[in-house]
């Protein structure tokens, strides 16, 4: 048994072989060290999600609007959901980011 550690080190995993190794990947009979976590990867996981669950808002409001029928947000909530979604992605240029994230508020 062995270890296959990928080769930017940010993880590794338990192997029969080397031959069960990807190519991005570097075989070691020595186990590695754990990784420690990274804060910044937490954080845009959450921001991730937080964009993810507000993207069918936005498709329907897209749809709706594409095919002429009435909108179910009026244009100030889709606006202010846009706002909302563009500081979600403005997160990691906070100056306390990863650390201190002042997350906006939901609009809707």
């Amino acid at each position: 048994m062995g270890y296959a550690i990928r080769n930017d080190k940010q993880g590794w995993r338990t192997v029969e072989s080397q031959a069960d190794c990807n190519p991005d990947e570097t075989y070691s009979e020595i186990q590695p060290e754990p990784i420690a976590p990274d804060p910044a990867v937490d954080v845009r996981i959450k921001r991730d999600q937080l964009l993810n669950d507000t993207q069918w808002l936005v498709q329907r409001h897209r749809d709706q609007t594409e095919i002429g029928e009435p909108t179910t947000l009026t244009l100030d909530q889709y606006k202010a959901l846009m706002t909302y979604r563009q500081a979600l992605r403005d997160v990691p240029t906070q100056s306390g980011f990863p650390n201190n994230i002042v997350w906006p508020s939901y609009p809707l």
